[in-house]
């Protein structure tokens, strides 16, 4: 008797999960999140919930992607930083 099997490939959606170093220019501060959106495509006000779960506005902001590992090492030493 002959058996058959499919063979049906995964794909792993953490394999395509980008993340995201924010930083506001006039304050300095930085966030980190995993998501963001601006009003007008990539330009206008930025929109984003930040890695603590804060709702963040900012209408100028410089965005740089960031590996994994440094997402989870910055939410990390945030979370850990009095």
């Amino acid at each position: 008797m002959r058996r058959s099997f499919l063979i049906v490939p995964v794909i792993l959606l953490a394999g395509c999960q980008h993340y995201y170093q924010v930083q506001d220019p006039k304050s300095g501060q930085i966030y980190f999140t995993d998501k963001w959106v601006a009003a007008d495509g990539y330009r206008g006000p930025l929109h984003f919930t930040d890695s603590k779960g804060q709702h963040v506005d900012l209408r100028v902001a410089q965005v740089n992607r960031i590996s994994h590992d440094d997402y989870l090492d910055a939410t990390l030493k945030t979370e850990t930083t009095p």
